[in-house]
């Protein structure tokens, strides 16, 4: 018997050549055919797909060193190192740390995060930081794109307050990198956690890295308005100081299968570094400048992931 002869999965009834015919085996063939198109297996119908965007933001708000406990604080960006000092008193054994990393192949120039110790203040070693969103999909997916925007206020208005320009003032530099060169310290991770053991991140898979680019060569095009100080477009009720919004744009292009019941991690790591190496001026002062001594408050930050999902008919 040919292979070609097979009906495929629908009945295990033979009628080719060689074959015997009679009513029990015709009888039990359409038996099998009613049961399937009764309950059609997933296999048997071409899957649909439909795009999903998963939107996030965060608008930080200025930092303000006279006021305790917010002064200084990054959240909802955390440590790329897992530290004693950032675990809630109450949290349990603090010694016992699963995760030292947050994050997978995150290392830039300047900064050893081994050896990174906590802040004080604005003191402490250069170190980095990682806004993490976890995504669960129950079905398998597509991860199409995802595009991160780092937004800050007008060039041309003097006293902003979100004016990272992603280039080194210094006075200081770390080795091998001059004042006035473009920032390249800034990292994109899309990662999916292991099936066997979800919190354990040595185990997860890096799907797609963005590292080693020059931000400030991301930025995308300005439309001004006529008169950024005094116009207030319509939809606003009130003036917004910061003029029209500047700043880069960041797509990946993933295409990455996911397959079912998995968490996928999307992570933006950036850097913080000590004062001498940003030369930061005062708040709202109107001199460009790069992270700051509170990089989470020098841009607001958004991202949008592109997901195809299956429609079963």
């Amino acid at each position: 018997m040919s292979w070609s002869a097979h009906p495929r999965t629908i009945t295990n009834e033979q009628f080719t050549d060689g074959t015997t015919i009679d009513g029990d085996r015709l009888q039990k063939a359409l038996k099998d055919l009613e049961s399937r198109f009764n309950d059609i297996p997933r296999g048997d119908i071409k899957t649909k797909w439909l795009p999903t965007q998963f939107i996030s933001g965060w608008s930080p708000t200025p930092p303000q060193p006279s006021v305790f406990p917010f002064n200084d604080q990054s959240w909802p960006f955390l440590r790329s190192i897992n530290q004693v000092n950032d675990i809630v008193t109450d949290a349990g054994d603090l010694s016992n740390i699963t995760n030292k990393n947050r994050e997978k192949g995150y290392r830039i120039p300047g900064i050893d995060p081994d050896i990174a110790e906590p802040d004080v203040g604005l003191s402490g070693d250069p170190q980095q930081y990682i806004w993490e969103t976890t995504l669960f999909f129950s079905d398998p997916v597509v991860l199409v794109d995802w595009t991160v925007f780092l937004i800050i206020d007008s060039p041309q208005i003097l006293d902003r307050y979100y004016k990272n320009d992603w280039t080194w003032h210094g006075p200081d530099t770390p080795e091998g990198i001059s004042v006035g060169d473009l920032t390249k310290d800034l990292v994109l991770n899309v990662s999916v956690d292991c099936e066997l053991d979800r919190e354990d991140r040595s185990l997860s898979d890096v799907e797609v890295k963005k590292s080693n680019f020059k931000v400030a060569l991301k930025k995308f095009s300005q439309i001004d308005w006529p008169n950024p100080l005094l116009f207030t477009p319509p939809e606003m009720s009130v003036l917004y100081a910061g003029g029209p919004l500047a700043g880069v744009a960041l797509p990946l292009s993933l295409y990455v299968p996911i397959h079912q019941r998995s968490r996928v991690r999307l992570s933006i790591i950036f850097p913080k570094y000590p004062p001498t190496y940003v030369n930061t001026p005062p708040p709202f002062a109107g001199a460009p400048q790069a992270w700051t001594e509170y990089p989470w408050s020098s841009q607001v930050m958004n991202s949008c992931l592109t997901v195809m999902e299956p429609i079963i008919g």
